[in-house]
């Protein structure tokens, strides 16, 4: 099978800027990045995503310290080693990385393969959840677990109102170190719109901590982004 890695991390703004600003500033930063993948002729990444954090959502058990979150979707994984074999690039970056985020965004990311759940155009506003399992519970079984309890539980509790689902597994760390984002798995959800995903959150049932998932992971992180598509343009 031909996975298509997915770079995923999650941003927090630089502490000079405030949300407004920073999302201007982190078009900038895209600017800079779309700048060096035309420069191998866009032969490596065919998706870019910023999505930004909608704070004060109104949606339960949502962390508001994150600013948003970035999408890298690349041909194949001969691809993802041309891009990182890059240093011109890397090095023009990560220098606008530090007057961009609180940190360097590889401290909150991984590298993944993307499985649909739920096929769909999906909406603007998406759900993104990350999860990791419990200690002495196998990758395979939190897996299973996911597969067979957590997301049709999820898909029955929103119901028509989710648009599309996706579960971000992560791939095998680029360093011995590990990766950034100790996590088992990346979620998104997407709606048609806050007021849309914040109707389904008031029904009674809580899907931000669904029961099929107590006994196997905890939630490491939920943020609602408002997400944009850079590359290629809608």
């Amino acid at each position: 099978m031909n996975v298509q890695p997915k770079r995923i991390y999650f941003t927090q703004r630089h502490p000079s800027l405030t949300h407004d600003r920073f999302v201007s500033r982190w078009r900038q930063h895209g600017q800079l990045a779309m700048h060096f993948m035309a420069k191998q002729n866009w032969e490596n990444v065919i998706r870019y995503v910023h999505c930004d954090a909608v704070h004060d959502s109104g949606i339960p058990g949502v962390d508001d310290q994150w600013d948003g979150m970035g999408i890298m979707l690349f041909r194949d994984a001969s691809a993802r080693k041309r891009h990182i074999a890059f240093m011109e690039a890397r090095a023009a970056l990560e220098a606008d990385e530090d007057a961009t985020f609180f940190t360097r965004v590889n401290r909150h990311g991984f590298v993944a393969r993307e499985q649909v759940l739920h096929p769909g155009p999906g909406g603007r506003i998406k759900l993104v959840r990350a999860f990791k399992r419990l200690e002495g519970i196998s990758v395979a079984d939190f897996e299973q677990c996911w597969l067979t309890r957590h997301v049709p539980e999820t898909q029955a509790c929103f119901g028509p109102a989710l648009l599309r689902q996706v579960a971000n597994w992560p791939l095998l760390p680029e360093a011995a170190t590990g990766w950034g984002l100790d996590c088992d798995v990346v979620e998104e959800l997407w709606f048609e719109s806050v007021d849309t995903l914040r109707r389904s959150t008031a029904t009674g049932a809580d899907p931000l901590h669904r029961p099929a998932l107590q006994d196997t992971a905890t939630q490491q992180l939920a943020i609602v982004t408002s997400e944009l598509q850079l590359y290629p343009a809608p």
